[in-house]
């Protein structure tokens, strides 16, 4: 787990105000990773919903898509794998931002995600400040 973050020095990353919590939807079958990500973007001032594969992430927004402001997807998942999650996540809601994540990026992955214009794609391992931009375009969007 430790090689993931080995591009960021953490301890220069800024603890944010927590005024106006935002609600992160985190679908991710690694247990260390799933918890690094909800303590992170805690830091950042969101609130954080943790799903450890695709069945259960779709049950949780669901149940608080009202709430949820932005997904966070790993394509890799389990029991549903990412792309069938996306577009069950997105035949609920059209307008909340999913940000896919996979190990590599290729045309076969936007493929994946047929109707997104400009999909929001990150690669593992995270890079937290890419991440940070990442999640903040796609909010802004």
């Amino acid at each position: 787990m430790a090689s993931e973050y080995a591009n960021v020095n953490f301890l220069d990353r800024p603890v944010r105000e927590e005024g106006n919590l935002r609600t992160v939807l985190v679908v991710e079958d690694n247990r260390h990773t799933r918890h690094f990500l909800k303590w992170y973007l805690t830091r950042l001032g969101f609130r954080v919903l943790l799903a450890e594969d695709g069945l259960s992430g779709i049950n949780l927004f669901r149940n608080n898509q009202d709430q949820i402001s932005i997904v966070i997807l790993d394509m890799g998942i389990p029991i549903m794998n990412g792309a069938e999650t996306f577009h069950a996540i997105r035949h609920l809601q059209q307008n909340t931002p999913i940000i896919a994540c996979l190990y590599q990026t290729d045309d076969k992955t936007i493929e994946l995600l047929p109707g997104e214009k400009h999909p929001a794609v990150i690669t593992k391992p995270y890079d937290l400040s890419e991440l940070e931009t990442t999640l903040r375009q796609a909010l802004q969007a």
